[in-house]
């Protein structure tokens, strides 16, 4: 049972037959997950108090879970450390993404439970999450599995915090470790950031710019 209060990231539990303990509705959660907590889980679940809710993420590619039921809403949830955006490893390559749940959505705080393979990982992990923080100018909280766990699976493991400048201000001495990164969240400092870089306005002025160019959906031009 966790203690009243706690905040828990966690990605989606499976058993040894597959079958996810997290389901639209009727599955049982996992254990870690008790009230008063939330969980990012690869159909990014978040729970406060008894309330729990299902957000679609890109990590599912757009396609139906196997009960016929789609999910089509990134997910925010207010904390006592902000306002977070849930998601899950697989969405770092979609900024646009992140770019909704910050600019639209109102995310100071990006969500990133992941379990990038050891190849991936040293290619691609933390140049896409600090790419993530910088042009949505949000802390980004990325815990990470790591380790084998099997003959076919090893995860990189390098669990990250990174502030809305894009600097590592957390991690593990030991990338494969388990353990927790502790670091004070600057509220102020992030405003000061977007007031001197106004990321926000600039990309409104932009993405309208760039609709008059584009042809509308059927194709054609007036």
């Amino acid at each position: 049972m966790l203690p009243m209060g706690l905040w828990v990231i966690h990605i989606v539990c499976q058993d040894k037959a597959g079958t996810e303990h997290a389901s639209q509705g009727t599955g049982k959660l996992p254990v870690s997950c008790q009230s008063d907590a939330f969980c990012t889980l690869d159909r990014a679940v978040c729970i406060s108090g008894q309330r729990w809710q299902m957000a679609h993420s890109t990590h599912l590619s757009c396609s139906p879970h196997s009960s016929g039921s789609t999910w089509l809403q990134l997910l925010i949830c207010d904390s006592p450390a902000g306002r977070l955006g849930l998601t899950v490893c697989y969405d770092l390559r979609f900024p646009e993404v992140y770019q909704t749940l910050t600019w639209e959505l109102g995310a100071q705080v990006l969500l990133v439970p992941s379990a990038f393979t050891k190849v991936t990982g040293a290619a691609h992990w933390e140049v896409l999450l600090r790419a993530r923080a910088i042009e949505c100018q949000c802390y980004v909280i990325a815990a990470a599995q790591g380790g084998v766990h099997n003959e076919k699976r090893e995860s990189y493991g390098h669990a990250l915090i990174i502030d809305p400048w894009g600097a590592i201000v957390g991690h593990l001495e030991d990338p494969q470790a388990t353990g927790v990164a502790i670091v004070d969240l600057d509220f102020d400092y992030l405003d000061s950031i977007r007031v001197k870089m106004p990321i926000k306005e600039h990309r409104a002025k932009g993405r309208q710019r760039l609709a008059r160019q584009l042809p509308p959906p059927n194709g054609s031009r007036e």
